[in-house]
């Protein structure tokens, strides 16, 4: 489900969809598919959704997806490139600290505070970025978790089927 946002000028949404990247797209059951919502990454073509989806809105109107890959640790990023009046522009965001900023509660104030994850996998062993797993919190209980959740002593769980 498309929520209203302001789409750059020359842009627009068709019924189009394609995939580009290597990876995997993160996957949806239908209820959450019916659900999703998606707002404007910056003024770039750009969309994230607030299940951790990514896609780019195509000058034609299609929509490509993009697949998100995973750092050393873990973490999902992707790249977003595009050009603006000439100028070049390239970002790798993390997907969950994107659909905190676009769809989170605002930051609290304090030191370290970090986008944190509930539950550190899906039930595909992947990480799951969905807004509903995610919460703000300081880096020490972030450290905490990890090593509750067995992240930090034998490895995370996506590592081990590599």
């Amino acid at each position: 489900m498309d929520i209203n946002i302001n789409v750059p000028e020359g842009w627009q949404i068709g019924d189009s969809e394609e995939t580009e990247s290597f990876e995997e797209i993160p996957s949806l059951d239908p209820s959450d598919a019916k659900r999703e919502q998606w707002k404007a990454w910056k003024d770039s073509p750009y969309q994230i959704s607030d299940m951790g989806r990514i896609r780019r809105v195509q000058k034609n109107g299609g929509v490509k997806y993009r697949k998100p890959r995973s750092d050393d640790r873990g973490k999902y990023r992707v790249n977003l490139t595009w050009e603006r009046n000439g100028v070049p522009y390239r970002e790798e965001p993390f997907v969950h600290q994107s659909v905190m900023s676009l769809f989170g509660p605002e930051k609290p104030a304090g030191d370290h505070i970090v986008v944190c994850h509930k539950k550190p996998t899906g039930a595909d062993g992947k990480p799951d970025n969905r807004l509903s797993n995610l919460y703000w919190c300081d880096r020490s209980r972030n450290v905490e978790d990890a090593w509750d959740d067995g992240l930090m002593d034998s490895g995370a769980e996506w590592k081990k089927n590599q």
